[in-house]
């Protein structure tokens, strides 16, 4: 059991070392997360974030889980990055539009490593802050683990 934030416990079902999120994910993705994501139940962050529709289509859920896993004691630390392939195959494959407003795509194809996403993530988000234009982070879905 694991909290996700609201005094919730939340069963984990799979073990993701079970998965392999780079090969046969459209298959797979279907019926591991629809009721679960790294041990966090898809309902709860749906019924606490009414501004998204789909937490899992959108690549700002990811990135904040990155950041969030990183400085947090979660269940898949540093794992969530590599979801985000396999979440634009399964959506295109399933004809899902999914979001992508901070091209984490393109900067996760782009980084040699994942320090250096890291990185380069750090260094625009700074750049943005600095400019007071934060990409839509989605705060809500903060406030499911600091509330």
């Amino acid at each position: 059991m694991i909290s996700n934030g609201k005094n919730y416990n939340v069963t984990l079902d799979f073990q993701p070392t079970q998965i392999d999120l780079y090969t046969d994910q459209a298959e797979q993705f279907g019926s591991i997360f629809p009721g679960y994501i790294n041990g966090i139940q898809l309902g709860v962050l749906r019924s606490s974030s009414p501004g998204i529709g789909n937490p899992l289509t959108n690549m700002n859920f990811w990135l904040f889980l990155l950041f969030s896993t990183t400085n947090h004691d979660f269940y898949c630390v540093n794992q969530d990055i590599r979801v985000v392939p396999a979440v634009i195959k399964w959506a295109t494959n399933n004809q899902v539009t999914y979001e992508d407003p901070f091209g984490l795509e393109q900067r996760l194809q782009a980084a040699p490593t994942y320090q250096k996403l890291l990185e380069m993530i750090a260094a625009d988000y700074n750049e943005l802050a600095a400019k007071n234009q934060y990409p839509t982070l989605v705060s809500d879905l903060a406030a499911i683990y600091w509330e």
